[in-house]
């Protein structure tokens, strides 16, 4: 397996403290059958800022660190980029790190609202050559209570990612729901593990999978899995023309 969205890079924000805490998350990813993650650190979210060059340097590193280790994982570049005014500017002029070095660029939404500007941030990241993933969009309190607004966003050419931890079940079943809904209505690309640690966000990623085979049979399985093997060769994801509901739901899910 592949994880597209990871936070194992040691000191960089929230996830692994230091080059310890990163082996740990290695071993882990490795015995969840996952050979290769994206480092995905946090950019541009209030709270951090990694440059391209200060990742790239990280990733040497761990890379290295898990080789002397004998530990079977790779990882490779990227980073999770908080929705921001320069955001467009910054991808144009390569202060933006893609997923893998694909075309692929990972998009995180604020919390408590839908910008404004991302339905035309979208369509202009398109227009110079890349694709927009919507990072756990299920976590985003405009599109828990109108998942319509999702559709939107794919509507636009978002592709969108859920989280392993949100689709095993382990936020709540009302959670897991929605997130089967968003499946069901084929405005879900990816699952990705958005791995912090090896306590309380560990990977998860082989039990999100297993919830999708029994929730929704193994076609959405390989879906997902598939497409992560494809945006890491930077191959084009396979879209299923999303599923109009037939009465428009709403979730009310409160923190």
């Amino acid at each position: 397996m592949i994880d597209i969205h990871c936070h194992i890079l040691p000191g960089l924000d929230d996830g692994a403290q230091d080059v310890n805490q990163s082996i740990e998350m290695a071993r882990q990813a490795v015995a969840q059958g996952i050979h290769s993650v994206i480092a995905t650190p946090h950019h541009s979210d209030g709270f951090h800022w990694n440059e391209p060059d200060q990742v790239i340097g990280a990733i040497e590193r761990l890379n290295q660190a898990l080789a002397l280790e004998n530990i079977p994982l790779h990882i490779y570049s990227g980073q999770e980029i908080r929705v921001y005014g320069q955001c467009l500017k910054d991808c144009q002029e390569g202060r933006l790190l893609t997923l893998a070095g694909s075309k692929y660029l990972l998009l995180e939404l604020p919390a408590m609202q839908m910008p404004v500007q991302i339905y035309r941030l979208i369509e202009q990241i398109q227009m110079i050559g890349f694709i927009p993933i919507i990072a756990h969009p299920e976590r985003n309190f405009v599109i828990l209570n109108d998942p319509g607004r999702l559709s939107d966003l794919v509507d636009r050419g978002a592709l969108c990612q859920l989280t392993s931890h949100s689709i095993a079940g382990k936020r709540g079943k009302k959670l897991q729901e929605l997130c089967f809904e968003l499946c069901k209505r084929h405005l879900i690309h990816f699952i990705a593990s958005d791995a912090h640690n090896v306590s309380n966000r560990g990977f998860l990623l082989s039990e999100a999978y297993e919830a999708v085979d029994k929730a929704l049979g193994r076609e959405y399985r390989e879906y997902y899995m598939n497409n992560s093997e494809r945006l890491a060769s930077d191959l084009p994801i396979e879209k299923l023309l999303p599923v109009k509901p037939k009465k428009k739901s709403y979730f009310f899910i409160n923190w």
